[in-house]
Order: structure tokens, then C-alpha cells, then sequence
């Protein structure tokens, strides 16, 4: 029982870590685009993408810890 309750605080964390470095990624392909008016427009949208991914990616990792902190103090057995 203990080691499922230790697996689901886990997986938020690593959930967030993956969206923050997919976040990354995006906005690294981002600056491969550019020349053209199209191209830029792209490549801005891609960079605004990505931070928004970064941003929910920090969200959900953040949000992990305060589940944790909150059900420190509960035990069951």
C-alpha cells in the first residue's frame, strides 16, 4: 500500500519535469524557423507556446509538492 502511495507522488513530478523540458524543446525548435514573414510568425507562436507549456509544466510540479505537504500528516495503513 505504502510503495502505491509513494508511486503516485512520484509520477506528478516527473509529469512536470517532462512538460517543462518538452517547454525547452519547443522553444528551441522555434529558433530554427525565421526569414520569411510566415517563418517569423511561426516562430513566434512557437516561442509563446512555449512558455506556456514551461508555465503548466511548473504548475503541475508545483502542485505536486502542496499534495504531498497536505497528505504528510495522513497515514493509512
Amino acid at each position: 500500500m505504502k510503495q502505491n502511495k509513494k508511486k503516485n507522488k512520484e509520477n506528478p513530478l516527473m509529469t512536470g519535469i517532462v512538460i517543462v523540458l518538452f517547454g525547452f524543446m519547443v522553444n528551441n525548435f522555434s529558433t530554427l524557423l525565421g526569414g520569411t514573414e510566415t517563418s517569423d510568425f511561426l516562430s513566434g507562436l512557437m516561442g509563446g507556446l512555449s512558455i506556456g507549456i514551461m508555465l503548466y509544466g511548473g504548475y503541475v510540479f508545483v502542485r505536486s509538492f502542496r499534495k504531498e505537504k497536505n497528505e504528510s500528516g495522513i497515514d493509512e495503513d
